[in-house]
């Protein structure tokens, strides 16, 4: 719509300059203004002031467009990568993955300690020649009920 209202502008406005150049029909007019809207642009310089506002209202609408476009293009990426369960699937696995390390870590820490399989409240771990650290018996909130062996 606006391309064809802004060639019929452009030819109304633009068809009475005094420039040989100057657009003189109307499809002339309408790749004139598909030019300018895509911001290709031509080698027509306006001469008149309504079809400087012309010109100024088809650039407005056409940068307005391009990010409207661009927005409506990356909504339907996002929402096409939210309804992927690939995505959770892989989250899962990472936490698992994070799990077992924790459960390896575990019992890493309790065989050079000698312990008896489970951590005492607050256990010193200066037995690897590690100073003022410090390993407790909790767990982040959602690793409790993972079984350690």
């Amino acid at each position: 719509m606006v391309l064809f209202a802004g060639a019929a502008g452009m030819l109304h406005f633009e068809g009475i300059s005094d420039d040989p150049q100057r657009i003189q029909t109307y499809p002339k007019a309408l790749w004139w203004t598909a030019m300018q809207m895509t911001n290709i642009g031509t080698a027509y310089s306006i001469k008149t002031a309504g079809g400087r506002i012309i010109c100024l209202g088809i650039s407005v609408y056409a940068a307005a467009m391009f990010g409207y476009l661009t927005a409506l293009f990356a909504t339907f990426l996002i929402d096409r990568d939210a309804k992927d369960p690939k995505p959770e699937i892989a989250r899962q696995q990472l936490m698992q993955e994070v799990k077992d390390e924790i459960i390896q870590l575990r019992r890493l820490i309790e065989e050079k300690l000698g312990g008896k399989g489970e951590f005492s409240q607050s256990v010193s771990v200066s037995k690897l020649k590690s100073k003022d650290v410090k390993v407790s018996n909790h767990l982040p909130e959602d690793l409790h009920g993972v079984n350690t062996p």
